[in-house]
């Protein structure tokens, strides 16, 4: 009886101390997860997808901040305006960080960064720059030019003074497309602070009190965990071939694949890999700002090509597939939608690849001819001119292997040897006229 109390004693003491140690465990150790996302290259609809898939995470999990690294020259104005949108309306506040060293948020770069809460960037980075200009870098010219300007200048300007900064920067980076580095933003109080890496940042922002009309909160960083939410594979994939010069590349390799299949018919590794370029290809095309007209071209180009598989053009259709293909690839991109990191088909790279496309028509489109044009042969008539095999001795006459068959022959060059190769001469009703490897014939 005595040990069972000692026992419950034990027990009692190791619940107390159990309990006890939860108290003891510090709060900040639950104090939430930052998520940690990226913005780099040129801005497109994989990258809109990406932030708001993030966001949505975010939270979803219930995050305490969300900081989005920054290193981005540009890119389309319609996908700028909708990351800046899931910004401006998200619940959780959101800190924008151009990082790291040498990186720069220029173009539609400038105004994700302003969109943020809390704007910081790493010394030896820039921001600016992001006067509009046409597709091929030019100036617009006349009200579309003031139009645009004014446009741009008014969401800058807002985004600024909802997070009390400099308007005026946001102004003139727009219509002087001044650019400013990090020392000389957090000067002109363009931005809010600067920090060298990303743990520089979660020490300075811990505690900072945001005091803007929509939003008033204090950062706590301290004994948060921080979640690395980077492009998945897939986006990463999808990001890497959103690009005209791929994209166009992609469908010439498809088209040249349908080329190979349709001048010999039947499903093999043409058609499997042509199909699949193509698909690439406009999937690529579905990221990207089109022209419909370039993509008509494009199409219009592919089926002369294979035209000249079936039509006896003389190279015309092959000329006309080639210069809807060019055509096509100088239209097929929108320029003007972007801003800033204009991407164009690089003519260059591309003009080679419709060069062989056409040589690999015109090789097919020979060769097709070709065999139209040869005599058919059927039955015995077709083993005139191939060789066999005599699996008896022709004396004169005798049997021989040909085609993969035996057949009944007569030698035209004398007694023959089993196992000798023989070539077929000519053909009579019932027997094959063979002759030796060394006789001309007849």
């Amino acid at each position: 009886m005595k040990s069972f109390f000692n026992i419950s004693k034990l027990l009692l003491c190791l619940l107390f101390i159990a309990l006890f140690s939860i108290f003891l465990i510090p709060a900040s150790a639950d104090n939430g997860v930052i998520y940690h996302i990226y913005l780099e290259g040129v801005i497109n609809p994989i990258k809109v997808r990406y932030i708001k898939n993030s966001f949505d995470d975010a939270k979803d999990a219930g995050a305490r901040l969300i900081v989005i690294s920054i290193n981005t020259p540009g890119g389309l104005v319609d996908s700028m305006e909708k990351i800046v949108e899931t910004m401006v309306n998200s619940s959780i506040p959101v800190v924008t960080f151009v990082s790291p060293q040498a990186a720069s948020a220029t173009s539609a770069g400038t105004f994700i960064v302003l969109a943020g809460d809390i704007a910081v960037m790493t010394p030896g980075t820039t921001i600016g720059a992001a006067h509009p200009v046409g597709g091929q870098g030019e100036k617009i010219e006349g009200p579309m030019e003031d139009k645009v300007i004014n446009t741009l200048v008014a969401l800058a300007k807002s985004l600024s003074q909802r997070r009390n900064r400099n308007i005026n920067f946001a102004e003139e980076s727009i219509r002087s497309s001044i650019n400013l580095t990090a020392e000389e933003a957090k000067e002109t109080k363009a931005i809010d602070l600067l920090a060298n890496d990303f743990p520089d940042l979660l020490k300075k922002l811990d505690g900072y009190y945001i005091n803007h009309e929509n939003r008033k909160d204090t950062v706590i960083t301290s004994g948060c965990s921080v979640t690395e939410l980077p492009l998945s594979r897939a986006e990463t994939f999808l990001d890497a071939i959103a690009n005209p010069t791929v994209a166009y590349i992609l469908m010439s390799l498809g088209v040249m694949g349908l080329i190979y299949e349709f001048a010999s018919p039947g499903i093999g590794l043409g058609a499997v890999a042509g199909s699949i370029c193509l698909l690439l290809g406009l999937l690529s095309l579905s990221a990207l700002p089109i022209h419909i007209g370039g993509i008509l071209l494009l199409l219009l180009g592919l089926i002369m090509l294979i035209l000249e598989l079936k039509i006896q053009s003389h190279g015309i259709l092959t000329m006309g597939g080639i210069i809807a293909l060019v055509l096509g690839g100088f239209i097929m991109v929108d320029a003007g939608r972007y801003y800033g990191a204009a991407q164009e088909v690089k003519m260059g790279i591309v003009l080679p690849m419709i060069l062989g496309v056409a040589a690999l028509t015109m090789i097919f489109a020979w060769f097709t001819l070709k065999t139209l044009r040869s005599p058919l042969k059927m039955g015995k008539e077709g083993l005139i001119g191939m060789r066999g095999r005599a699996k008896t001795e022709l004396n004169p006459t005798g049997m021989i292997f040909a085609d993969g068959a035996l057949w009944e022959a007569e030698s035209i060059s004398g007694d023959v040897e089993q196992g000798k190769v023989v070539i077929v001469d000519s053909v009579s009703e019932r027997i094959l006229k063979v002759r030796t490897d060394e006789e001309k014939g007849r």
